[in-house]
This record gives structure tokens, sequence and C-alpha cells, in this order.
């Protein structure tokens, strides 16, 4: 049926179907169908319009519900998800599941590992020193940056704990340059506010504002306020000389300790070359002695007796005596040298009626005679030949290194 204006002229709208009984109109609850053309406070055009809307969006819903149901879904293999037909070729190459080789070390791994794996494990991904911030300009495999750079090449790495220690002062700093910044825009901003209190006060007072608000010094009965703790500027600026001055400081330090670890280098290089001047010195002092030896077996005489049958008897003839033979100084005790095989001074004996105490005595260095005159430094005197008690030793002439 259709509903006709008052002036009954034209239809507004057309019903498809009869209107039901039980329909109530939402604004005075009247049926529907005797109502449609008495009610007064219904917009009719709004009503029109709807009843144009409607057919128009049945049929799009009729056009919708007919592609929904020729879209078809198919399931992936690998990640068990329902993907459409039309891009389940495309879905192949970006399926989480799917293996693919590292671009890196062409290791096969799932795509959805990739992103961690070249994060934490990858041997060739190519990686920045980790002082890079501090100023190394190395990138290299993790390997290798691992293994060999951070080890042996890394200038930066001996310094690791200093560095670590600065940056924690210069975020501390920062932290503190950024708290300080919000106090003084914070102070600032009360600032302004003082300045347009005041300015609102100047101006409301006219010419009773004080011009100058300082007492002076003649009519001032109170005392003076004491001066004003440092501003901020100043605060700040102290802080960065002192920065500036530790950091120069620490230069000065570094190259102390350079000229130290130099010197000290330096050092280690000579007493190197004092031992093997040692060295050269000790063989040539053995060569000496066996030659003393040698001179001394070849130039002693006399007979051949019991070193304290000797010493005995020249105890009872002359007892200041100079020697059995070739003596012809004052006694003179024979030096002693310490030796390896023998730590001990030998017998008084031995060094009184004997020869000389030889090398088991003298460590290599070879003795003087028992009461030969004295030769040299270390020397052999002319002593007469004979036997000691523990060692023989020969008489000679006197030889001086």
């Amino acid at each position: 049926m259709a509903v006709e204006a008052e002036d009954d002229s034209k239809a507004l709208f057309d019903y498809t179907q009869t209107v039901p009984h039980a329909l109530e109109c939402p604004i005075c609850r009247d049926e529907w169908d005797r109502h449609a053309l008495a009610c007064e406070k219904r917009d009719k055009e709004d009503e029109a319009e709807a009843a144009v809307k409607a057919p128009a969006e049945k049929e799009d819903g009729e056009d919708t519900a007919g592609t929904t149901a020729t879209v078809r879904t198919e399931r992936c293999d690998l990640c068990d998800a329902d993907i459409l037909s039309s891009e389940l070729p495309t879905h192949a190459s970006t399926c989480p599941s799917s293996r693919r080789p590292c671009t890196h070390c062409s290791l096969n791994l799932p795509l959805s590992s990739h992103p961690s794996h070249l994060l934490n494990s990858c041997p060739s991904v190519p990686l920045p020193c980790p002082h890079a911030s501090h100023g190394c300009l190395y990138t290299g495999p993790r390997t290798q940056l691992y293994d060999d750079h951070l080890p042996t090449e890394c200038a930066y790495e001996p310094l690791k704990g200093y560095l670590e220690q600065q940056d924690r002062r210069t975020r501390e700093l920062e932290g503190e340059n950024w708290a300080l910044k919000k106090r003084v825009g914070v102070l600032e901003g009360r600032l302004e506010s003082v300045e347009r209190l005041l300015e609102g006060m100047r101006k409301g007072m006219g010419e009773y504002f004080p011009v100058d608000d300082k007492p002076s010094a003649s009519t001032s009965t109170k005392p003076s306020a004491p001066a004003s703790s440092p501003s901020l500027s100043s605060t700040l600026s102290a802080l960065s000389s002192q920065s500036t001055t530790l950091t120069s400081t620490l230069s000065s330090l570094s190259h102390s300790h350079h000229q130290h670890l130099s010197t000290t280098h330096h050092v280690v290089d000579e007493l190197a070359a004092l031992r093997a001047g040692l060295a050269g010195v000790r063989i040539q002092v053995g060569g000496v002695m066996m030659e003393m030896q040698r001179v001394a077996a070849s130039g002693g005489g006399g007979g051949m007796m019991l070193g304290r049958r000797a010493g005995e008897a020249e105890d009872e003839d002359e007892p200041a005596s100079t020697g059995n033979s070739g003596g012809g100084g004052p006694p003179f005790a024979p030096p002693f040298f310490r030796s390896r095989t023998m730590p001990y001074p030998p017998p008084p004996h031995a060094q009184m009626y004997g020869g000389p105490p030889g090398l088991d005595y003298a460590g290599g260095m070879g003795a003087q005679g028992a009461r030969g005159m004295y030769g040299g430094m270390y020397g052999v005197g002319a002593g007469g030949a004979g036997i000691g008690p523990l060692s023989p030793g020969m008489g000679g002439a006197g030889v001086k290194l």
C-alpha cells in the first residue's frame, strides 16, 4: 500500500508488504497502519529516505553474501594457518615455518628464527666493535671480533674498566645536568610570575611605587644580608673547569706511566747485558785460574813430603820463616775464597804447613802458598812444594791477575 501526504498529491514511499497491526509508532504508540497519515510528530522526509535506502542496502547485502560464498581458504602444511587460495603461492615464501639458509653463514633455519640467530649466534654476521662509541672503527665477523680483535688488536679493550667507569660517570653527570635544567626551568617560570606580579603592582601603585627598594647605608639599622649563594651558571662553569682539570691530570698521569714503563724496559735490558758480561767474566776468570794452576804445577820444586811433617820442622827451626825454598818476604796469610764445593774455611794446618789449598778450597781461583810471599790479588806464593792434608798444593812464582 502507498503512504500519501496530507494533500494527497503524491506518495512518499510504498510498503512492499502489509504493515502488521502489532507494529506501533515509537512516539505515540499507535498502530502503524492507521497512524501513518495522522501522526504530526513524525518526520516524513527521514522515513522516505529510510525507505529509499532499505532496498539498496538489501541489494548490497545480497552481493556481499554472494562474494563471500565464492571465497575459498586452504590450510598451510607448515604453519597450519588458513590462507586464501589466491595468496597461497606467495605465502610459501613468507611462511614462518619454512626453512631458509642464513644470508651470512648459510645455515638452514626456520624463517621465524632468523632474527634471533643473527642477533645472538651467527658466527659470520658483521658486528662493530663494542668500543665503537669510544673511537674504534673495527667491523667484522662475530668470531674474529671476539677471538682476534678484542684480545690482541683493540687498543680500548685494556681500558675497558676505566671506560666503563667514565661512561657511568658521564651518565650520572648527564642525569644531574637534566635535573638542574629542569630546576632552572621551574625557577625561570617562578621568576617570570614574580616579574609579572611586580609589574602589576607597579602599575597599580603608580607614582607611589618605590624606584629603589634597597635601604641606604646611612638609614639602615639592620645588619646587611649575607652574600647570595653562587648562581647555577657559575656552579656549572666551576664543574666544567674541574672536569677539564681532571682530564688534564689524567693525561699527565698516563704520560708519566708510559715514561716509567719505558725506563723499566731500559733497566731490564741493562740488567740482561750485565748478566751476559758477568758470564763472560766468569769464563775468563776460569781460564786464567786454569792457567795459574798449570804455571804453579810446572814451576814448583822441592822434596815431596807430608805437609804436617814439613810444617812441624819449620815451626821448630824457624817460626818466622818465609817459606821452604823460595819465600823472601814477611809472612802473609793467604786469602781465602769460598767455593761451592767447600763453603767453610780450610783447616789451619793445611794453610800453615802444607802447600796452597788448591781448587777445592779456592773455588777455581787459586790460593797463596802457606808461608810463601804474597804474589798478587789472587796469586800463588813462593812456598815449597808439598802435599796438604786434604788436597795437593804446588808452590811457585807469584802471578797477579
